[in-house]
């Protein structure tokens, strides 16, 4: 059994719950593996100290003024509804004067990424000479990475594809 599936099942394992195949196989594993049983034995320092914590007695109210508390933040949300459309968090909160200035701002935004972008989708030949230096790989050791290098980009020099 390989390290990986020892820690994937060792919580299975140490809880008694794999079949008496895997359990033996686990054994085995970690007599001989220093890494995988060091793990399991800090595992199970851990989980028998959370064991013999105590846990402290949740006091009379308490769970019904949190879930008070969710209903009326739920409460909260579901009125901040305008046309359809969820408003939550600063959004809601904001004048409809921000709203507006952050829309316009949003979108002179999109309409200068969409005009800066625009030359993305044309084609545009490659100089030649747009890879200074790049003839001095020229004389690379035949099957080396420094060739397979100067074949990439000649490649792209040339307006050729990956």
């Amino acid at each position: 059994m390989r390290c990986a599936q020892v820690r994937e099942h060792s919580e299975r394992y140490r809880e008694g719950q794999v079949s008496s195949a895997v359990r033996v196989r686990i054994d085995a594993h970690l007599k001989s593996c220093d890494a995988c049983r060091t793990a399991y034995e800090g595992m199970a320092v851990t989980a028998a100290v959370f064991a013999q914590a105590a846990v402290p007695a949740v006091p009379e109210g308490v769970l019904d003024t949190v879930f008070e508390k969710v209903r009326q933040q739920s409460a909260c949300h579901a009125s901040t509804r305008e046309e359809g459309l969820l408003l939550t968090g600063w959004w809601a909160m904001a004048t409809p004067r921000v709203r507006v200035a952050y829309s316009l701002v949003l979108a002179v935004l999109m309409v200068a990424g969409l005009y800066m972008g625009g030359d993305l989708w044309k084609t545009k030949p490659v100089q030649a000479d747009a890879f200074p230096g790049i003839d001095v790989l020229a004389a690379v050791q035949p099957g080396s990475i420094e060739q397979a290098y100067y074949l990439l980009t000649s490649n792209v020099s040339k307006g050729g594809a990956r």
